[in-house]
């Protein structure tokens, strides 16, 4: 650095005043050519006799002092000590400054940082028009012609030229972490003080830190994107985690070289395109890890990583705070749900211990009747009370409804297994009732409870009217033929309808014996099938609807626990245009209207696909998922016609 500017100043090397004549200035230059080069002095003398050169010398001069304090100055240059600056102003003490900044061995970059403050302060404070009458009061007395305003602008723009070599010069001796902190710094104090307006000298220093750091940050930029890229062709979650904590680590290196941009861009309100260009794609990774890889709490961490990071970036610092709102939101619900689930769990324990195999339930004091006033009571309450928390949950439609069929499902089983294995008919039909008056505002679930209140209700009245007769009927949860357990609405075969037709007949008091009035059979009522639409997989749930097959095939068996004969089929039907159905029956109907001899041993292969020229099927559209879980997955249909008659 140029410690020497006033020491190469014409006043200095002359030894004169600003406001001395000419006279004066040629006598000093003949005087001191017997001491130093003669090609100096004259240099000098013609720079302060020429108007177009001695401005520069006198904006590198103190001439709004009086001659005691440039005395004083001229021995502070001469021995290289501080110039003290309290009693200076303007531009005399911007001099000054520049000259104890020069001469200043810095202990850290902390001082170096508190030295630029205050040359950009000295700096900023200079009034043109001041500055041009304190030049010119001199001028006028040394004989000379004044300057404008405008060439005192132009020397200031020189002169900030001149401070910028002086600073980098200066910086050229620190370390690149300290470069890079003490630039953070000046930066800073850009918009730390709402009082405090944008320093010229420090946008200059920030303008030339973007410059010799542009090849890092690139460097530092690309490293990121490669990283995000690579992270996303990884397979497995543990992977993604270790890589996600080390892209951290690479954006909080990367913010350091660029949070001095960012924090000029802030001030300027100019946006910083490298930090927004990086930012977007650490959110589009963010989005990435929720919505593909189901990485939610993984996501939430990137974001809030990122708040701190892109603080002094307005648009992204709004964007991540919003991110992380959402996500926090996500996670709240995902804990509500795990919650509720955790608990429809409990509800299917409880029924599981019903189940309980005798030699397991006297080892366990878990006793066949525990299926008892109280423990039916009990369960009841808790069903009704958590159906009511899952509407109050803070969860999407879909999920909410999921959530009430599972619960729903699941106490029904505990109703059917109350009414056919234990003979608890009259607490299986409050089950029943229960569950109407919770769910029947579900239009997939409202026709079969439905159906469960009347036909466990009629099963009571012939139990009431004659020797208990037990009847399965109603649906339990059902395994497919390779023997996994699924949940799902199975309406089992109801084997003693005859019995229950004659007791009612004998209680209505003999009429005539084609009546059916107030018969349950294994069939449904028929269809209405001036209302029935063609079945197409867009069809909605609950619809009547019919399909023209060519062939069925039952696929898919269904039986309960413990069993070893299916009680349902679920059949792959061929159209006459090849296209498939998937069609939903109990075996005694596949029996009945397609193949006598079918065998339902669990335990037996199936029987051959049935073919025939062309046969109308009627039934209801009904969604896959709700005959059995995940049944949509096994037939590749999200819907399927729930059979009522074939014609």
């Amino acid at each position: 650095m140029d410690i020497q500017f006033l020491e190469k100043n014409p006043f200095f090397v002359l030894d004169v005043l600003p406001t001395d004549k000419r006279t004066t200035i040629v006598g000093k230059a003949e005087e001191k050519a017997f001491f130093l080069d003669g090609n100096i002095c004259n240099e000098a003398q013609m720079s302060l006799l020429n108007p177009a050169k001695r401005l520069s010398a006198e904006m590198d001069w103190f001439c709004e002092c009086d001659a005691t304090m440039i005395s004083d100055i001229r021995s502070s240059i001469e021995s290289h000590s501080l110039i003290h600056t309290d009693s200076l102003s303007g531009l005399a003490r911007l001099n000054a400054t520049l000259f104890n900044f020069a001469i200043s061995d810095f202990e850290d970059y902390f001082e170096i940082g508190y030295a630029i403050l205050d040359i950009d302060e000295q700096y900023s404070s200079i009034e043109t028009t001041a500055l041009a009458d304190a030049i010119n009061a001199c001028r006028a007395k040394a004989g000379l012609l004044p300057v404008s305003d405008d060439e005192i602008g132009r020397e200031l723009n020189r002169k900030r030229d001149q401070i910028r070599r002086y600073i980098s010069d200066k910086t050229l001796a620190l370390s690149k972490d300290d470069y890079i902190e003490l630039v953070t710094i000046l930066a800073e104090k850009c918009i730390a003080d709402d009082d405090y307006s944008d320093g010229i000298i420090i946008s200059d220093v920030v303008d030339q830190y973007e410059l010799k750091m542009q090849t890092l940050i690139e460097e530092a930029s690309n490293e990121i994107t490669t990283h995000i890229a690579r992270l996303q062709r990884i397979a497995n979650k543990e992977g993604i985690e270790t890589n996600l904590a080390g892209l951290i680590k690479k954006i909080k290196k990367w913010d350091k070289l660029v949070q001095p941009l960012q924090l000029k861009s802030m001030a300027s309100g100019v946006v910083h395109q490298t930090s927004e260009n990086i930012g977007y794609a650490i959110r589009g990774l963010s989005l990435w890890l929720h919505n593909e890889q189901e990485m939610t709490e993984q996501a939430l961490m990137l974001v809030n990583s990122m708040k701190a990071v892109f603080a002094e970036v307005g648009s992204l610092a709004d964007v991540f705070g919003e991110d992380a709102k959402t996500l926090n939101k996500i996670i709240n619900e995902n804990k509500e749900v795990t919650a509720i689930i955790s608990e429809i769990k409990a509800v299917e324990r409880t029924i599981e211990k019903w189940k309980a195999p005798d030699e397991i339930a006297d080892a366990y004091m878990l006793a066949t009747n525990t299926i008892t006033d109280n423990s039916v009571n009990e369960l009841i309450a808790k069903v009704k009370a958590l159906n009511v928390k899952i509407k109050a949950i803070n969860a999407d439609e879909e999920t909410i409804e999921r959530l009430r069929t599972n619960l729903c499902i699941i106490t029904r089983d505990g109703a059917i297994y109350a009414h056919n294995e234990r003979h608890k008919t009259a607490l299986a039909l409050s089950i029943a009732k229960m569950l109407l008056s919770e769910f029947g505002d579900m239009e997939e679930l409202r026709r079969k409870l439905s159906e469960d209140v009347s036909v466990l209700s009629n099963q009571l009245i012939a139990i009431n009217a004659s020797r208990p007769t037990y009847t399965p009927s109603s649906q339990s949860p059902r395994s497919n033929n390779s023997g996994g357990s699924k949940k799902g609405w199975i309406i089992a075969a109801i084997i003693f309808a005859i019995i229950i037709a004659i007791i009612i007949f004998a209680i209505a008091g003999g009429n005539d014996s084609s009546s059916n009035s107030g018969q349950y059979s294994g069939n449904q009522p028929s269809y209405n099938q001036s209302s029935e639409v063609k079945f197409s997989s867009s069809v909605a749930a609950g619809t009547d609807v019919y399909a023209d097959i060519v062939s069925i095939f039952p696929a898919i068996g269904i039986y309960t626990q413990r069993s070893s004969n299916y009680t349902h089929f679920v059949c792959e039907c061929k159209t006459p245009t090849d296209s498939t159905v998937w069609v939903y029956m109990s075996t005694s109907e596949y029996r009945n209207n397609f193949d006598s001899n079918v065998s339902t041993s669990i335990h037996n292969e199936y029987q051959d696909e049935k073919t025939f020229s062309s046969k109308r099927i009627h039934g209801e559209a009904r969604k896959a998922d709700n005959v059995m879980s995940s049944l949509s997955s096994d037939t590749g249909a999200t819907m399927l016609i729930d059979f009522d008659s074939v014609g």
